[in-house]
């Protein structure tokens, strides 16, 4: 099929982090296939680190909470878009109300090919309702998806991706100040233990006890996180083992990929985490609650194998993981022994006590 002259295409994914960083990959690849076309990505402030490896990229910040608030915000987001960039083709990764109401006003004002994207959400419910053990086969990943978009506004291209980096980054300069550089036999592995929502949060308790078997390894341990709680969780662990890092709470996403690139192996749970990791090609082990990795949100490139999470009937119970247990024993998560993913983690890094 004969590649398209030159256009302009606008990209729609404003949140949540994790699904804004599984665009990464697939405009990756886009931009590989068609270097030619110029990509405008409308998204959330404070996601543009994913994207600085993408030459020539433009970002234009869609602020909905100030800026481009309500109806008359996604008018002005509109005329932003139509007056100054012009595009040929719009790309709607997100397929929410705010995305529908501009993509309507592009039909009706202008001759724009629009493709909004299919999220499979009966596919999703269908899932809910026979859980994983009945209903076997994975559906298909938002990475995927994504890429399905663009194949239908004319734009067919392989997913060829590996890192936002050609070369590994070197260590944010706050950690270069105070830690030697890693030694050819130490291993690194970071941890992130905390999520948006409490059926996808794997207990703190049952984790210190994952933080404390690596630091008595001497397997030097890097944690993830922010927000007040978090932050006082995190600062208890680093105090108290030996091996334990964290970049401050005022760290910048680009500084936390750097980090995520040097680690041999990333645990996470089923939150962004696992997706940035994802984009700087590091191994990520996953701990699944309520939701599930067949439901297609498992990181980019990541294997299934190293998902863990139980066989239960009432697994998934959610999609996004944002409804409280209706048993109130959240066993899915309470369940999964501290043991399973210690081994999990020393098998992947290839780790050797001798």
């Amino acid at each position: 099929m004969a590649k398209p002259k030159k256009n302009r295409i606008v990209v729609f994914r404003t949140s949540a982090m994790g699904d804004v960083a599984m665009t990464v990959p697939v405009l990756h690849s886009l931009q590989k296939a068609y270097p030619e076309i110029e990509i405008i990505i409308v998204t959330s402030p404070g996601f543009d680190a994913m994207f600085e490896q993408l030459r020539g990229v433009k970002i234009v910040h869609f602020d909905t909470k100030e800026t481009y608030k309500g109806f008359w915000g996604c008018i002005k987001m509109f005329r932003k878009l139509k007056n100054y960039y012009k595009p040929n083709y719009i790309a709607d990764l997100h397929n929410v109300i705010r995305t529908k109401i501009i993509c309507t006003l592009f039909r009706l004002s202008s001759r724009v090919r629009i493709v909004q994207i299919d999220k499979g959400r009966s596919e999703k419910k269908d899932l809910i309702k026979k859980g994983a053990i009945n209903y076997r086969h994975s559906l298909k990943n938002s990475v995927v998806r994504y890429q399905e978009v663009f194949q239908k506004l004319g734009f067919p291209f392989e997913l060829d991706f590996q890192s936002i980096y050609d070369k590994k980054p070197p260590l944010p300069l706050v950690l270069r100040q105070r830690l030697d550089l890693k030694r050819q036999e130490e291993k690194w592995v970071g941890i992130a233990p905390f999520a948006r929502h409490r059926g996808k949060i794997y207990p703190i308790k049952k984790m210190r006890e994952v933080v404390e078997a690596l630091n008595e390894k001497g397997i030097r341990v890097f944690l993830f996180g922010h927000g007040r709680r978090e932050k006082q969780v995190m600062d208890l662990w680093t105090e108290k083992y030996t091996y334990c890092e964290r970049l401050s709470s005022r760290s910048h996403l680009s500084e936390e990929l750097m980090l995520m690139a040097n680690l041999d192996c990333m645990l996470s749970m089923d939150s962004a985490n696992m997706h940035l990791a994802s984009l700087v090609g590091t191994k990520v082990i996953s701990v699944w609650g309520a939701t599930h990795p067949n439901m297609g949100f498992l990181g980019y490139d990541q294997k299934q194998e190293n998902c863990i999470g139980l066989d239960l009937p009432c697994r998934p119970c959610s999609i996004y993981g944002k409804k409280t247990c209706k048993y109130k024993h959240y066993d899915c998560l309470y369940k999964i022994e501290p043991n399973v993913i210690i081994n999990k983690i020393l098998n992947e890094i290839s780790f050797n006590e001798n």
